[in-house]
């Protein structure tokens, strides 16, 4: 008994078209190297790029930072006093914390 396929079926009665599209399907959904894992791991690479883009951009900022903290010394005690609360003998510090105001 022949099934008699409709009109834009009819290539499937070709074994090699037949395997050709299930090779297709395979790679493209089924493999561990498919088609989805190369766009997720593409995504992944172009985010790690914009991650390494980022961190230079910083680094740059802080080199030049310390070129400038390095070269003046009242720019260096400056810094020291704002981030490190340091303070010079006979000098006290009083750190005021400024509650948030819940609107």
């Amino acid at each position: 008994m022949k099934i008699k396929l409709p009109r834009y079926l009819v290539f499937l009665k070709n074994k090699f078209w037949f395997s050709g599209i299930a090779f297709a399907l395979w790679m493209c959904f089924l493999d561990s190297n498919s088609l989805l894992i190369h766009l997720e791991l593409s995504s992944e690479i172009r985010e790690l790029k914009e991650g390494v883009e980022f961190y230079e951009s910083e680094l740059q900022r802080d080199k030049q930072k310390l070129l400038e903290l390095t070269s003046d010394p009242l720019l260096l005690e400056k810094f020291a006093r704002e981030e490190y609360w340091l303070c010079k003998e006979n000098e006290e510090i009083f750190l005021i914390s400024r509650a948030e105001v819940e609107e």
